[in-house]
């Protein structure tokens, strides 16, 4: 839907007057998967082409009012009295961020706002943190306030952890308030610092291709992942006290815990994959997009075998993607279906339509493609 025909949308249901704009990408993320929640590192990026728009006029009064112009739904609440919709709902997510933001001290004020979300939900680009940053933004300036980027972040994380119930890291939301064109951005989850680091979109091209399989166990299987990590670090720290995070321990300690076997696998991904972040920050800065490649099969086959949260439709992607040429690809997200980040030198036109049959012949579903300008 273009820009023209929201801004018309949105005229004609609050009537002539000013319109402001804010816009929060999507994120993808290159490599680091589950590792934000211990405090590890991770090399994200905003999506430049796939964001969440929300355009928006200031009220003087506690009033929300809101259209989704993507599914024709409509919210309205008081800032006085929010009061949260049943799990799964989008209308908890504004919701959810102004609590947050009212529960830090801040002031707010109401808009009349017209939401368009171009970022597809399960497809392992984080539509729900593009959608809480937009709304943030949005009630910021509305209620003339002026918050720093990572306040802004980790405030959406709180709304999405406290009050909409899903307990995720901090990497989404920083990757949508930090988006930068043509970087992704090595961040420390731990320290939230962070700097940049620039891709060639001139010669590479990434691609996420969503398995359209519905991720049934992922919120839960999630969970318990980050579980079994809490359960392996605090084992950890009894035998170990002078490793402060996961991430500083040395691989060959794992081997030497009295910890079961899965716990081992979780806590032997977590530490190599933190690793792999490092060489893969080396990869860009050298502009080795060879070695960059091979480091997302590696990431893709720990969180295959050690991480356990891949499925076959993702294996599938990732092998006949390796197969057909890519430099790189692995499952990007929480898993149990959702996408795969893929990246490839030269045109990906040929690649596209040939691992899309493939697929189609295999399992009898059309993969979402998505280009993504960085």
């Amino acid at each position: 839907m273009d820009k023209q025909t929201l801004r018309d949308k949105f005229l004609s249901l609050y009537g002539p007057g000013d319109i402001l704009e804010v816009s929060a990408p999507g994120r993808i993320n290159l490599i680091g998967e589950h590792t934000d929640y211990t405090g590890g590192y991770v090399l994200p990026a905003g999506t430049q082409n796939i964001q969440c728009h929300l355009l928006f006029r200031p009220r003087h009064d506690y009033q929300v009012r809101l259209y989704d112009a993507k599914f024709d739904e409509t919210l309205e609440f008081s800032l006085l009295e929010i009061t949260l919709d049943p799990p799964g709902s989008w209308t908890n997510y504004p919701k959810a961020v102004a609590l947050a933001l009212q529960e830090a001290g801040y002031e707010l004020l109401g808009f009349d706002g017209l939401l368009y979300n171009e970022v597809p939900i399960g497809a392992g680009m984080s539509s729900s943190a593009s959608l809480e940053v937009a709304h943030a933004h949005a009630f910021i300036k509305s209620s003339n306030l002026t918050l720093p980027p990572k306040r802004i972040a980790t405030l959406c994380q709180r709304a999405e952890n406290k009050f909409v119930g899903v307990q995720c890291g901090i990497m989404d939301q920083m990757a949508s308030v930090l988006a930068k064109p043509h970087n992704f951005i090595f961040l420390d989850t731990h320290y939230l610092t962070y700097h940049y680091l620039q891709f060639d979109t001139t010669n590479f091209t990434i691609l996420v291709i969503d398995t359209k399989v519905k991720r049934a166990l992922a919120a839960s299987e999630y969970n318990k992942r980050r579980a079994e990590a809490e359960a392996g670090i605090e084992l950890l720290k009894k035998h170990h006290p002078e490793y402060k995070l996961l991430r500083e321990v040395p691989p060959h300690i794992i081997d030497n815990l009295p910890l079961s076997p899965t716990l081992r696998k979780r806590l032997k991904h977590i530490i190599e994959e933190n690793l792999r972040v490092l060489d893969a920050e080396s990869a860009l800065r050298e502009s080795n997009y060879t070695k960059l490649g091979e480091l997302l099969f590696e990431s893709h086959e720990s969180l295959r075998h050690l991480y356990e949260v891949s499925c076959p439709e993702l294996n599938f992607l990732v092998d006949t993607g390796k197969q057909l040429g890519c430099l790189g690809a692995r499952l990007m997200g929480a898993g149990f279906g959702g996408a795969t980040i893929h990246l490839l030198k030269g045109d990906p036109s040929s690649y596209i339509q040939e691992l899309t049959h493939l697929y189609e012949d295999k399992f009898g579903i059309t993969p979402g493609v998505y280009r993504i300008d960085l």
